[in-house]
């Protein structure tokens, strides 16, 4: 996040806790409160690697992926190997596994020799794997758009808790791995997404107040 977004959240915090005093119950203010200090907060892993731009179809997944493993732990096993798990509804439940495709190596200097298969296979967890010519320990990723397709439709793009982790070792529940990075998959309910228009529409009409007063005084 860059620095002036940080600095225009944190006035947000400001105008939260000010409206609250005044105009708010304590509940709403708890929860708008969470909502944008989880928007400051820093991203739990500390991996090199950062993934963004996710985007989840049927029978794809498209992600970018920038940085490096410098400095991060290898698997005790298999460090040759990127893996990618689907958590809670993101998975459709199908019990089967199939080839998986890629659009490209997810690093820039190290080459995709097996594309490797997306399924549950002997793991309590669904998952896709990837084989490297060589050990990761030294890859490099600058800014790489990456799809991988699947043959069947796997995951759920209206999930409402998945999650996406993404792996260097096997994903197998069975194996040893280092996560490099996670993101949540959850479409908003309705409920939700009208708790967020009103919180913007108190912030609003907040500021309209304080101009306002501003102008009157002035």
């Amino acid at each position: 996040m860059k620095r002036a977004d940080k600095i225009v959240l944190s006035r947000i915090v400001g105008i939260i806790v000010c409206n609250a005093r005044h105009e708010m119950k304590l509940s709403i203010f708890q929860s708008c409160l969470f909502l944008v200090l989880a928007m400051l907060g820093p991203c739990a892993c500390q991996a090199a690697l950062v993934f963004s731009n996710i985007i989840v179809t049927p029978n794809s997944l498209t992600f970018t992926v920038d940085g490096d493993l410098s400095g991060v732990s290898a698997p005790a096993q298999l460090d040759n190997q990127f893996s990618i798990r689907y958590l809670g509804d993101l998975w459709t439940g199908l019990p089967d596994f199939s080839p998986n495709t890629w659009s490209t190596s997810v690093f820039d200097n190290e080459t995709l020799i097996v594309p490797g298969n997306t399924g549950i296979f002997a793991s309590t967890v669904p998952y896709t794997w990837s084989i490297y010519a060589s050990s990761l320990d030294d890859a490099v990723a600058t800014n790489r758009t990456v799809t991988v397709s699947f043959q069947d439709d796997y995951l759920n793009p209206d999930a409402t808790n998945g999650t996406i982790e993404f792996y260097w070792g096997n994903g197998n529940s069975a194996q040893s791995q280092t996560l490099l990075g996670s993101a949540i998959i959850a479409v908003p309910e309705p409920g939700s997404v009208y708790f967020v228009g009103l919180v913007c529409g108190l912030l609003c009409c907040r500021r309209v107040d304080c101009r306002k007063s501003v102008r009157q005084r002035s």
